[in-house]
């Protein structure tokens, strides 16, 4: 049963805001409370630089616990949404809500395709082939994930109840948007954890986020398109539109995540644009509100769609998850991607697309034409696996791990190699990005050096499409033990070691 706030002081917040608790709801009390004042904030009936009532005080207002009014204000405030004024209290940021207001335009160029043995597209897939990353186990190798005792007990359960029930139902070809029951247990965990607008009908199973990025790239991008891509941005997906013939307009981005406005003034026109807003890759910062709002408003104006690919956002160490760009959309511009791949295993194969609707038909059509299916198995382990409950549990378990991992790499990195390189801390994901104090140190050949004695690092630089002023080492610290951590940044000290000894040489 709803129950209704009790008539508020006048000018109160929640008389301001009609901000009701559902006690019967499966939704947190913490979470109806912010998404009732983000709502209003994005609807304007909280006015920028408008004070909030503190937290005590909407607690005894709400009859709520004032933890859950903290909660909801934190996640707010991780969000931009408000802000604290050191011994002033709590205000409303200073965000432009008229980015949410539709417009529309879009224009296409075409360019020649020369013929030859190979198409075109066939030419840039094999220049592309040697430089895509094929997994690995050496120390600081991205792609690789611990293995959690628990959440492989379940799995195997699980795997071994449907191997026993393997018969006459498996014996057909099935949906190629997925089963029902796993898209159904998706969709409850994205609204619940990611602020997802989406139900079963609008998920698309696939087997991880580069297929989804493939599919939205067939049906969205003609040949000469322009697309807009993060500057520096992961390599994979520039191949990916280069592959379809998409002409790529880079777009820098600073400690506020994509430049918008930069790539309004000189790409307005541009078909898409791809975007990793929790946790950029590969510089890690997180896309600021307000850019959220221009680029939403960008791909309304000009008719044009945006990718979001939820780079290791269930991964965060301070705070809860942020919420996706996607949940603000109203427009219908956004195509949210993600991944189980980080999660648990990259091995299971199993992602998901949040399409808009009107998407849905092109897109199951060229994921027909691309694989038919997505294997079934895996389909009703995961499905089972999300609606027993264990993700949620698998996911605190990892932090903590994780969290300690990226600790200790840190820490061993100042005591070692601080001289030579400078790290990024990061809120979240697996990885760190390392500045090379050397500015003669060339990362490419620092990290194939490295591979030759048994470390597998990134270098930045190639994932730069324009800029010049970005050199560096991208490290993954998720499933290497303590001792492979260690022994592999005794081999980077060496090398680096080895490296002055060369400079001062030549």
């Amino acid at each position: 049963m709803s129950i209704e706030l009790k008539r508020a002081p006048r000018g109160s917040l929640a008389e301001l805001i009609g901000l009701m608790i559902d006690r019967s709801s499966d939704v947190p009390i913490f979470r109806q409370i912010y998404l009732g004042l983000r709502e209003a904030i994005i609807g304007g009936r909280l006015k920028a630089e408008s004070r909030l009532m503190s937290t005590r005080a909407l607690a005894d207002e709400l009859n709520v616990s004032r933890n859950s009014v903290t909660q909801a204000y934190e996640q707010l405030t991780a969000e931009g949404y408000i802000y604290g004024r050191s011994g002033s209290g709590t205000f409303v940021a200073d965000v432009s809500m008229d980015l949410l207001q539709p417009t529309t335009g879009r224009s296409v160029e075409h360019t020649p395709t020369p013929p030859d043995d190979l198409s075109e597209l066939g030419k840039i897939a094999e220049r592309w082939w040697p430089s895509l990353p094929l997994g690995g186990r050496q120390p600081f190798n991205p792609g690789v994930c611990s293995l959690d005792a628990n959440s492989l007990q379940s799995l195997r359960r699980l795997g071994q109840r449907h191997l026993l029930t393997l018969g006459e139902s498996h014996a057909s070809y099935s949906h190629p948007q997925g089963l029902p029951q796993l898209r159904e247990q998706i969709a409850i965990y994205l609204r619940a954890a990611r602020a997802v607008r989406c139900d079963a009908d609008n998920i698309i199973v696939v087997s991880g986020a580069q297929q989804a990025v493939d599919l939205a790239l067939r049906v969205l991008v003609d040949k000469g398109d322009h697309v807009w891509l993060e500057d520096p941005c992961y390599s994979t997906t520039r191949a990916a539109v280069e592959s379809v013939g998409g002409r790529i307009f880079p777009v820098p981005v600073d400690s506020d995540g994509i430049d918008v406005g930069f790539g309004v003034a000189n790409c307005r026109t541009a078909r898409l644009s791809f975007v990793t807003p929790s946790h950029q890759y590969p510089l890690g910062v997180t896309l600021s509100l307000q850019r959220r709002l221009e680029l939403l408003r960008w791909a309304r104006e000009n008719n044009a769609w945006v990718i979001e690919d939820d780079f290791d956002s269930e991964i965060r160490y301070e705070g809860r998850p942020l919420a996706s760009l996607q949940g603000l959309d109203e427009a219908s511009r956004v195509i949210y991607i993600g991944t189980f791949s980080k999660m648990l295993m990259p091995g299971l194969r199993v992602g998901f697309a949040v399409v808009p609707k009107r998407l849905m038909p092109a897109i199951l059509a060229a994921r027909f034409l691309a694989d038919r299916q997505p294997p079934m198995f895996q389909q009703l382990v995961m499905a089972d696996f999300l609606a027993e409950g264990h993700l949620s549990s698998h996911l605190s378990r990892m932090r903590r791990i994780y969290r300690q991992a990226r600790d200790q790499v840190i820490e061993i990195f100042h005591q070692h190699l601080n001289e030579h390189i400078e790290i990024v801390p990061t809120l979240q994901g697996t990885q760190l990005f390392a500045h090379l104090r050397d500015e003669h140190i060339d990362d490419v050949e620092f990290c194939r050096r490295a591979a030759s004695s048994g470390v597998t690092l990134k270098p930045v630089s190639p994932m730069c499409i324009q800029r010049k002023d970005i050199r560096g080492l991208l490290l993954a610290f998720a499933g290497f033990s303590e001792t492979e951590i260690t022994l592999g940044i005794s081999r980077l000290a060496r090398l680096f070691l080895s490296t002055e000894r060369i400079s001062s040489s030549a």
